[in-house]
This record gives C-alpha cells, sequence and structure tokens, in this order.
C-alpha cells in the first residue's frame, strides 16, 4: 500500500495538503481524484510513501486514511513543469493545486486528455538555453518582428507559444501572426467552448510537424516537448496582475515556468516595464534586436491646459471641454473623421465634495468614494443618483453635507457620462457613444459601439475598456479626463498613466491632445515627444528613493475584514525583523530580492489569522 500526499486543484478548501492510499503504482506529479466531504476533486500526487516506511506515523493518527477514488493520469504534464508549479507555489505561498487552477485550462482539468496516439513530433529533443530577451516596438513592427522569429522557429522543426493578456489581444493579433501559417496555428480563447478548447488541444499535441500555439498563460501547461520560444506580448499590461486573492503576477508565472522548462523567453511590448527595462540594463536580460526609445508619431501633438478656460468676464472656470477641443473636434467633424475622447472614470462625476469643511461624499456601506450617475428609473425622466463602483450600493443625491450640514456640494472630475453628456449639448448633430463597464458590459456592446467611429464625424467617449478594442488609425484621439488616476495609491500608477497615453497617441493619425488641470507635469510632455528614455530615468530614480521595485521587493499584508480585532502587538513583535511599515488595516514589507522566498517569514505568515491575505508586489499600496 502506498501513502499519498496530494493537493486538490480547487481554491475553495482551506487545506493546501492531504493524505490518502492506494494500491496503484504512482508517482509524484500524477492526478488522481479525491473525495472531500462529499465532494470529488482532481489532486495531484505532490509525495509517495510506502505504508511501511511510516508505520508509527499511521497508528498515531487521529483519522483513518481513505483511499483515492481513481488515477487520471500518471504523465499529464511534463516533470519540469511540475519543478515551476512548486517553485511559485513557494513564492507566494500557496498550494500546488491553486497554482494548477491557475495554469490549466478548466476543459482540460474537467476531463484530461488520456491516451492520445501522439505522432513522433520531428524535434521533440530540442536542447535549448533558458534566456530571456527583450523587444521593445510599436505593436505593428512588433508583430512583424514576432513572424520573422516564428518562421526561424518553424525552419529549425520548433514550436512557438505565443501569450496574450487576454481574448481581445489574442482576436487582433491571431489573424496578423497566422497568414500564410495556417496550417500551423493554434488558438486558445477564453471566448471558445470546453468541447473545441479540448479538440484544440489534442490537435496541439497530436501533430508531428511545428505548431504556432496562440493564448493567454494557460498555454503553458501543454505539454509538447519541442518548444523553441515562447513570447510574452504586452509584458507591461496590468492585466496579468490579478486583483483578487492569490494575487497571482501571470508574467511571473510565465518566467518562472520557462525557467524550468529550459524555454527561451521573449518579452514584448510597446513600452516595456520599468523593471524589465532595468533588467536589461543591469544585463540581466538581453535586447532583441535595438530598442526603441523614442516613439515618432506623424499626429501632432497639443498640451492643454484645462485652466484656461474662462467667463465672458474673463473668470477662470471649470470646463469639461475647453474651447479649443471643441474647435479641434468641429475641424475633424468637418472632414469627417473620427474622434476617441479618454476619460479614466466613469460616470458622471467621480468625486463628491463639501465646499465648507472638505468632506468627501463616501458610501454608507463600505466607505468607498461616491460616483455621480445619470440613471434612467422606469417610467421617469432621467435623474442623478450617487452609485458605488466597489459594492453597487445606489443612493438619491444627498441635498446636504452629512457632516457639517452644508448645501454646498460640489461634483468634480471628468467621467465618461460627463463627457458625452457635454459635447451633446455642444455638438446636437454628432453621433456620440459610449464605451465603458456600465454602457457596453460585453465584447459585442464595446465593438458595436466603437462602430461608430466609422461613422462620418463620429464620436466615442470611452475608458482604458476601450484600449484593447480601439481601431489602429483614428484622426483625432482627446485624453480629456485623465488627472484623477494621480491619486490612486499604486507605485506604478504613472508607469500606468504613460502606457496609456503611448497607446492613445500611436492611434492618432492626425492630431493627439491632452486636456489636464496639471500641465507642468514632466510625463505628459514625455509621453506628447514620446520620449521612453527619459521617463524610465526619472521614475527610474524616484522608485530608488523609496525603496519601490525594482530595488526592492513589496510584501502586502491586508485583512479582509476591517472589523476584526488585531492583536497589534503580536503582530508588530513577528514582523519586528523586517521593520514592517504599518496601516489601519494592512502592512507592509520591503525586502531584498534575495530575501524571499523565506522559511522564517513564511513560518510568521501561517500564524497570522486567516482574515489576512498576502500580496507579492502588490500594485495599490492601500
Amino acid at each position: 500500500m502506498k501513502v499519498l500526499t496530494v493537493a486538490p486543484i480547487t481554491n475553495r478548501l482551506p487545506l493546501s495538503e492531504l493524505t490518502y492510499f492506494t494500491k496503484e503504482q504512482v508517482t509524484p506529479g500524477a492526478l488522481v481524484e479525491v473525495t472531500i466531504n462529499k465532494r470529488v476533486f482532481p489532486a495531484l500526487v505532490l509525495a509517495v510513501n510506502e505504508a511501511g516506511t511510516i508505520k508509527q506515523s499511521l497508528r498515531t493518527s487521529t483519522y483513518a486514511l481513505k483511499k483515492i477514488k481513481r488515477v487520471i493520469s500518471l504523465d499529464l504534464f511534463l516533470p519540469p513543469f511540475m519543478s515551476g508549479v512548486k517553485a511559485i507555489s513557494d513564492w507566494y505561498q500557496i498550494s500546488p493545486g491553486v497554482v494548477l487552477k491557475t495554469l490549466i485550462p478548466a476543459a482540460i482539468l474537467d476531463n484530461p486528455i488520456l491516451n492520445i496516439k501522439i505522432k513522433k513530433i520531428i524535434n521533440q529533443d530540442v536542447n535549448l538555453k533558458n534566456e530571456i530577451k527583450a523587444l521593445q516596438q510599436p505593436w505593428s513592427e512588433r508583430l512583424a518582428s514576432y513572424k520573422g522569429l516564428i518562421r526561424e522557429m518553424l525552419a529549425k522543426n520548433q514550436s512557438v507559444m505565443i501569450i496574450f493578456p487576454g481574448t481581445a489581444d489574442i482576436a487582433q493579433a491571431a489573424p496578423i501572426l497566422g497568414r500564410g501559417l495556417e496550417d500551423y496555428i493554434k488558438i486558445f480563447s477564453g471566448r471558445e467552448t470546453k468541447i473545441k478548447i479540448k479538440k484544440t488541444w489534442k490537435e496541439s499535441l497530436a501533430q508531428a510537424k511545428p505548431v504556432i500555439i496562440i493564448g493567454t498563460p494557460l498555454i503553458l501547461s501543454l505539454p509538447r516537448p519541442d518548444i523553441g520560444l515562447v513570447i510574452l506580448d504586452q509584458e507591461n499590461n496590468t492585466a496579468y496582475k490579478q486583483f483578487i486573492a492569490p494575487y497571482f503576477d501571470l508574467r511571473h508565472l510565465v518566467k518562472e515556468i520557462t525557467t524550468h522548462l529550459n524555454w527561451p523567453l521573449l518579452l514584448g511590448d510597446t513600452v516595456l516595464s520599468l523593471d524589465t527595462l532595468y533588467k536589461l540594463e543591469q544585463k540581466e536580460y538581453t535586447p532583441a534586436g535595438s530598442l526603441r526609445y523614442r516613439l515618432i508619431s506623424e499626429a501632432k501633438t497639443t498640451l492643454i491646459d484645462g485652466r484656461s478656460q474662462t467667463d465672458i468676464h474673463g473668470k477662470k472656470i471649470f470646463s469639461v471641454i475647453t474651447d479649443e477641443v471643441k474647435e479641434k473636434i468641429n475641424r475633424i467633424g468637418q472632414n469627417n473623421g473620427s474622434v476617441f475622447i479618454f476619460s479614466a472614470r466613469k460616470g458622471l462625476a467621480p468625486t463628491t465634495i463639501c465646499n465648507d469643511c472638505g468632506t468627501t461624499v463616501v458610501c454608507p456601506t463600505c466607505q468607498t468614494p461616491l460616483v455621480v450617475h445619470r440613471h434612467p428609473p422606469a417610467g421617469g425622466h432621467p435623474k442623478n443618483v450617487f452609485y458605488c463602483h466597489h459594492c453597487g450600493t445606489r443612493k438619491e443625491i444627498d441635498d446636504k453635507c452629512v457632516i457639517c450640514g452644508s448645501w454646498r456640494l460640489a461634483s468634480l472630475g471628468i467621467g465618461t457620462e460627463r463627457v458625452a453628456e457635454t459635447l451633446a449639448s455642444l455638438l446636437p448633430n454628432r453621433i456620440i457613444t459610449i464605451v465603458d463597464a456600465d454602457h457596453t458590459p460585453t465584447p459585442i456592446k464595446i465593438k458595436s459601439a466603437l462602430e461608430t467611429l466609422n461613422q462620418p464625424g463620429g464620436i466615442v467617449v470611452g475608458t482604458e475598456l476601450a484600449l484593447n478594442y480601439l481601431p489602429t488609425t483614428i484622426s483625432l484621439v482627446i485624453v480629456a479626463g485623465i488627472d484623477s488616476l494621480f491619486m490612486v495609491p499604486d507605485y506604478q500608477m504613472n508607469e500606468r498613466i504613460f502606457n496609456i497615453l503611448i497607446d492613445l497617441k500611436s492611434r492618432a493619425t492626425r492630431q493627439f491632445l491632452i486636456q489636464t488641470r496639471h500641465p507642468e507635469t514632466a510625463l505628459f510632455h514625455q509621453a506628447l515627444e514620446g520620449n521612453i528614455a527619459e521617463f524610465y530615468r526619472e521614475e527610474l530614480t524616484l522608485r530608488q528613493k523609496l525603496d519601490y521595485p525594482p530595488f526592492k521587493l513589496l510584501i502586502k499584508g491586508s485583512l479582509t475584514n476591517p472589523k476584526i480585532k488585531v492583536n497589534q502587538d503580536r503582530l508588530e513583535n513577528l514582523l519586528k525583523p523586517w521593520q514592517p511599515l504599518f496601516y489601519e488595516h494592512h502592512f507592509l514589507l520591503k525586502l531584498k530580492a534575495d530575501e524571499w522566498p523565506s522559511e522564517e517569514l513564511a513560518q510568521v505568515f501561517s500564524q497570522l489569522q486567516p482574515n489576512w491575505q498576502i500580496d507579492i508586489n502588490p500594485t495599490s499600496l492601500m
């Protein structure tokens, strides 16, 4: 009899390891089925012991061993892949089962493809060296470079994996990358059915000649032995970072898996992440060709001071759209050009404050600032309401401040609805649509709204949600409301804003405008000039002063239920060796890169209450 230590492949169970027995021949890395509380789960075998060698512990155990339900597969994953899973598990202090749940398509986990008659793969004895390279080029140039590398790999009878952050990116890139190579392309998209995913998976394994596998990071678990190159595109895209537990950064997972499988990795983006640029500077990564540190655009660029608007008496007033911006939109419309206007926030006004005491109007449920929205009630006229983007609470607009009783409440900021309403009043004959999570919650609705750009003089107002679907050529691109992002407590926010601006600028064919109330901000000038090198140097200097990545590794512990009472003295004592920064409901550690993973610190984390969640290299510091 064999005693198995297994990790259930689920993120619903608190236990990371369980013990079962079997009489079958099983080795670590096998996939089995186990029963937990009358429910069946797939589980990864972590260790196998002969029962005779652990008799004493079995005798003193307080529970009876259960038998596994069945063996699903003995070799579903490549052994180095499982080594990578273990390394990821140690890094995030999470069960290997949770890692597998993240890295394997549900269609394959639910019903693994077994006993495939795999033909002799032409070049399955590929002898490669893991090396990380980086490519910084605009989107169209980058895809052309990828295609050249793909042809090189195919000439060597080696397969290629190309990873994108989401299905919209795959839909845009796959037709270009696959043109002329249709017989080699295998696409995995989240929009496909489980039957389709399973069919493509089976075909990818059974094909003797090389394949080009395009998908999200889930494709890394496909056990094909002839991979000659893995490309991680848009490596600076925040979509790779999970914002809920276990807070995986999928870029880190890709690097770990490719390292253990000894697969070469290429990181690509229009503007590479600051971390990648720093590693290039330190010779940890190597450039794949010349890096573009200045991006030239044919579009005329203009920075507009949003504070310059005045009334008929010459007094400065707040304006959602300045006269200068309106004039630019009119001129483009007269030539039947398309217009996209970016606003970082949805709704009418992201913030409402009291002009007397300065209090911000917040949600009574979760204390998040309330956003003013236009709400069309059934059978009535549209009216403004407060809406919470965090918990969904909706309430009537307050007439007065709950703190001081003042009637002087002011709505501040520029949301998509406010921009669209202002434009509709200024330009009543123009077609205007909105792309944000409220108005276009599905890809189909997003694409439908963006059809407005194909109409003569059509105007679309959108948030970041629109960026993955926007056409590559737009006559006039305007940034009307991005200032609010500077208030977000995210040490990477400058980088994120810079990337948004560069992305939008690259799509403008005639003019690119930034309207801001902070025109002195250097970042705006760097973006208008396409000066990546200057932005990188200034941002790197700032992060070094503040001990932020890439100079330190950040670990944030957050209390999921603020009402839970914490023994602050005990917590401070436990974390004292790492000099933590304490806040009301969380703590922050700044470590040297080689100080993590740490068995000592991991032991401390294991002693925290279950309501604490640990986030490695968080985006938000609050």
